[in-house]
Order: structure tokens, then sequence, then C-alpha cells
């Protein structure tokens, strides 16, 4: 039940919400794309990131009986007149092998493997996010 799983994420502070914004600067900040500045006022435009969905998913080999973290999420860039100059959705699928599957019971008996796969769905979705960014001119 969906209250169980966010209630295991929360007990073991497993924020997919903390997660994609925190690989999103490690991506722009990989490549020097722009600056993240702390307040609104220094800001030519806002970032907005948000996780629209996520959770685990069957992998779909009939071979295995494994799971992956999947995440739905968007992002959208403001300038400061309130124009919109990029936005995108990105969605990591569970059947995708970016990443490697674990069972159900693994999942839940060890919160470090929960955690890698989060954060490699919200690696993932920063990367493709970041990826598409850079073909825009800022």
């Amino acid at each position: 039940p969906p209250q169980q799983f966010l209630a295991y994420l929360n007990d073991n502070h497993i924020r997919i919400d903390e997660m994609l914004p925190e690989a999103f600067i490690e991506e722009v900040n990989k490549g020097e794309l722009f600056q993240f500045v702390a307040s609104l006022d220094k800001a030519d435009a806002v970032l907005k990131l948000e996780v629209r969905r996520y959770g685990l998913g069957y992998t779909a080999n009939p071979f295995s009986h494994d799971y992956r973290a999947f995440l739905f999420a968007r992002a959208a860039l403001t300038r400061a007149s309130g124009k919109v100059v990029w936005s995108k959705r990105v969605y990591e699928q569970a059947m995708d092998d970016q990443w490697p599957a674990a069972s159900m019971h693994d999942l839940f008996a060890q919160p470090e493997l929960m955690r890698a796969q989060m954060a490699a769905a919200a690696n993932a979705a920063a990367h493709d996010l970041v990826v598409n960014l850079r073909k825009i001119k800022l």
C-alpha cells in the first residue's frame, strides 16, 4: 500500500524530493552551465523542479522478479519577466536497464538498497534534464 511505502521512505530518511535537486545541481556544476544564487533578487531566472510520481516498478523481465525505482519529474526555467525559457518532463522507467534491479524483499529489508534505487532514478532524471537544458541558448 502507498502509505506503507511512504512511511518506509520517511522512516529511513529517503527523500526523492531532495535527491532530485541535489543531483540536478551536481549535473549543472559538472558543465558550469550556470550559477545558482541563494536570493531571488539576484537571480535572472528561477528553476522549478517537481517530482510528479515515483515508486517501484516491475522490470517486466520474464526471468526475474526484480524491481527498480521509477521517477516522473518536470522542470521549468522562468526568467524574471515571467517568460518560461525552458521546460522538460522526464520519466525514468523501471524497465530501463540503467541501474541494477533488486527483489522487493531486499528493497524493504535493506534501506540502503532502497536509497540507492531512488538515487539512481534521481541521478538519471537530473542527467536527462541537464542534457536537454544544454540544447537551449540561455
